[in-house]
């Protein structure tokens, strides 16, 4: 049976869609480990790099430095008394709030952004998702364009893309927020991904007729189901006003 959601939940980014669900999908073709973590609109990707690029000192402290920034930002919050939060047994601050989190992860990612190649690429995209989730949208925004601009690789940039979208979406600048999610590739059902995130935007902009016939080609034609019952919940939400 599908799932229903209500009309609070569907105000929400969508979970299964989230930055922090769009891992970067180049991890798995340049990295031979990959520990990839999963948090709350933002993508993280942690793990040892080719080995020629580990065996430098540089390479070595730059995943250490994106590892610690990982473990940083999955971290559960554990409100206490005393002023100072200890640490886990790895040595990783925990944290009384989710904003202390988030700037400590930002800033350890921030250590690795400058570093230049590959590398950097992935810690600025990483450190886009914090932004973001520290609704620092504009910061997360010009980390995401400068992504675009550091690499023509599709995936990377599909993801980028998407991250830029959802950025402008929340900075209510609903005209750029298209832009970008209509660049989003329409190949086979990854057009279905798109035109989701266009529908959204269009019924937020109040082109209520738009959005309803893109939901129903969706629902219609479109895969994996998740994204269909989303659709679905969208339209009758739309319908019913």
């Amino acid at each position: 049976m599908p799932r229903k959601y209500t009309r609070k939940q569907l105000k929400r980014p969508d979970e299964f869609l989230t930055l922090s669900m769009r891992i970067w999908a180049y991890a798995k073709e340049h990295l031979p480990y990959v520990l990839l973590s999963v948090g709350v609109a933002a993508v993280l990707v942690a793990g040892v790099w080719t080995w020629d690029y580990f065996s430098t000192r540089r390479g070595e402290k730059s995943t250490a430095q994106i590892t610690r920034a990982t473990d940083i930002y999955t971290q559960t919050i554990v409100p206490m008394e005393s002023k100072v939060p200890p640490t886990d047994e790895d040595g990783v601050p925990r944290f009384k709030t989710r904003a202390d989190k988030l700037k400590a992860a930002e800033e350890e990612y921030s250590k690795v952004v400058n570093g230049g190649g590959s590398i950097a690429v992935a810690a600025r995209g990483m450190r886009a998702g914090v932004r973001y989730d520290a609704g620092k949208y504009q910061e997360a925004a010009e980390d995401y364009q400068k992504v675009l601009g550091s690499t023509d690789d599709s995936r990377i940039r599909s993801v980028a893309l998407e991250g830029l979208g959802y950025c402008h979406e929340a900075l209510r600048d609903y005209d750029k927020a298209l832009q970008q999610f209509r660049l989003l590739p329409h190949d086979g059902d990854r057009k279905y991904l798109a035109l989701y995130h266009e529908a959204r935007v269009l019924a937020k902009k109040g082109a209520v007729k738009e959005a309803v016939e893109l939901y129903k080609q969706i629902i219609s034609k479109g895969s994996p189901a998740s994204l269909v019952d989303r659709a679905s919940d969208r339209l009758a939400l739309l319908e019913a006003k």
